[in-house]
């Protein structure tokens, strides 16, 4: 991403940040220029504001933040003996890449002026400059199925039995209903024409036909309502009952 001589170039000047920067954090420390050298950000597209929100130490680690209008839009880590001349990713909550950080070669001077724990910096006062930033259109990130969260390269094909749904531009669901491939061919064809409705009662979408059922006390007179054809549903199937 960087050759040398540009990484050099980008120490002297604040870089990747927007040169009216003060690289002030809010307890008074001042960020050396000499920590990034450069950086490339994907954010979705319409972002108005990238900027370094954090710059955290624990123990040799250093982890830093950074927002997207007002939320995160990942997190990155160096370690104190691996620091200069070096890249990290940005990582999301589902641990999927939004980006790379580089570091210049006197990169470590960092540990020396940040204070243990939580360095925070106010959204706006950081801001990393727009040929950094890579808009990127709205996309699915992560999967949430039966409790677990699956991210990064996930084979799922539509298909027999899988269904994508669009049910708003930033919502999809998918259906996945098995595939009744094996149950055809380990049984009899049935011959005859399928029932495409009962009365108005059609199939849904998934070839069911539901029933309503109204209740019917005993009547008590000839002007009362009487149910003259009762349908109970049973397991796997349904019961008729015609009345007198």
């Amino acid at each position: 991403m960087n050759i040398e001589s540009w990484r050099n170039q980008g120490e002297n000047s604040k870089y990747p940040f927007v040169e009216s920067c003060n690289l002030v954090c809010d307890n008074g420390v001042i960020i050396p220029t000499e920590f990034l050298a450069d950086a490339m950000l994907f954010v979705p597209s319409g972002s108005q504001m990238i900027s370094l929100t954090g710059l955290t130490v624990v123990g040799s680690n250093l982890i830093g933040t950074i927002q997207v209008d007002g939320s995160t839009l990942g997190i990155f880590t160096f370690n104190a003996a691996s620091i200069s001349n070096s890249s990290a990713s940005v990582l999301d909550s589902y641990g999927i890449s939004r980006g790379l950080v580089v570091t210049g070669s006197q990169a470590a001077m960092i540990f020396s002026v940040l204070s243990l724990g939580l360095n925070s910096i106010a959204a706006g006062n950081i801001v990393f400059e727009s040929s950094c930033i890579f808009p990127s259109p709205l996309q699915v990130n992560a999967l949430e199925m039966a409790g677990g969260i699956y991210s990064g390269k996930i084979a799922w094909a539509e298909g027999d039995g899988v269904k994508f749904v669009k049910l708003a531009p930033d919502q999809l669901r998918i259906d996945a209903i098995g595939s009744q491939s094996n149950a055809e061919e380990c049984c009899q064809q049935i011959q005859g024409n399928p029932i495409l409705k009962v009365n108005q009662a059609v199939p849904d979408q998934y070839h069911n036909i539901q029933f309503i059922m109204d209740s019917f006390s005993e009547p008590s007179s000839s002007g009362d309502l009487q149910q003259i054809l009762q349908i109970t549903a049973v397991p796997n199937g349904l019961i008729f009952s015609l009345n007198k």
